[in-house]
């Protein structure tokens, strides 16, 4: 029997984290922690997809395999959100494609040969497939993503959409836990919801009135708001509702539409 000391402490709170990539958040709650549940929550347009494909990319950067379930885009289309993300190729460049054509193509098989990220794109998937494909991959995955909740299948038709949100819930943070990483799910808040919302804040409560019973299960929520000025580069606030050591607090990112990015911020 080994004596418990600071080192072993150091070295299991180590090997039970994934860095975000992003210093702010990391700062505040560690990163992503093994056989945690994370719900990304936001009102359509405010950033949960880019953030999820800029953490993974931040993460398969640093050598951390990791799986990405995009259910509402193709390949392709995530495929030239990376390139846009690594290479800082504006969208605008690669709608003209011929001006750039040769950077691209030659920066595109680099990051694609390199970046240890699995992409699966079928919009008709359940948490047993996602299981299946993960452990199939036998990649030593390190995290997943999935984009996004109301998007998984159930394979069976439950009396309310509140009970099979749940179902999901509970199957997901089953899944964290039997394949000890954590997994990153985005969530949208309903437009009926938000609205009914007074002063337009995200915070727990609008959650319990349609993600069910299995809302309290989840180790982490985050909700995203974002400015529209409709620049190039706009605020995104990252916000931390819930975290199994009690952290509530926001922090503040820049949305970069051009290069289809979320970065840290000065501020």
């Amino acid at each position: 029997m080994e004596l418990c000391n600071s080192s072993m402490i150091q070295k299991v709170i180590n090997n039970s984290l994934i860095t975000s990539g992003y210093q702010k958040i990391d700062d505040l709650i560690g990163g992503w922690h093994n056989g945690e549940l994370v719900l990304l929550c936001g009102r359509p347009a405010t950033g949960k997809t880019t953030f999820m494909l800029s953490s993974a990319v931040n993460i398969a950067s640093s050598g951390i395999p990791v799986a990405l379930f995009e259910l509402e885009k193709s390949t392709a289309q995530l495929a030239w959100s990376i390139i846009q993300n690594m290479c800082e190729i504006s969208y605008e460049d690669i709608l003209t494609y011929t001006n750039v054509k040769s950077e691209i193509e030659l920066k595109a098989k680099d990051i694609f040969q390199q970046l240890p990220l699995y992409m699966d794109d079928d919009c008709k998937i359940s948490v047993e497939n996602i299981r299946q494909e993960v452990v199939q991959l036998d990649k030593n995955v390190g995290i997943i993503f999935i984009d996004y909740l109301q998007l998984i299948e159930i394979g069976t038709k439950m009396e309310s959409r509140e009970q099979e949100l749940s179902f999901i819930i509970k199957n997901l943070k089953e899944l964290a836990i039997e394949l000890d990483i954590p997994i990153i799910v985005s969530s949208q808040i309903p437009r009926n919801i938000w609205l009914d919302i007074k002063d337009k804040k995200p915070n727990l409560s609008i959650l319990a009135d349609f993600l069910g019973d299995e809302f309290e299960n989840i180790d982490t929520i985050c909700f995203f708001d974002r400015t529209f000025d409709y620049s190039r580069q706009e605020d995104l606030y990252f916000m931390i509702a819930k975290h199994p050591s009690g952290i509530e607090n926001k922090v503040n990112l820049i949305f970069c539409k051009q290069y289809s990015r979320i970065q840290n911020s000065e501020i």
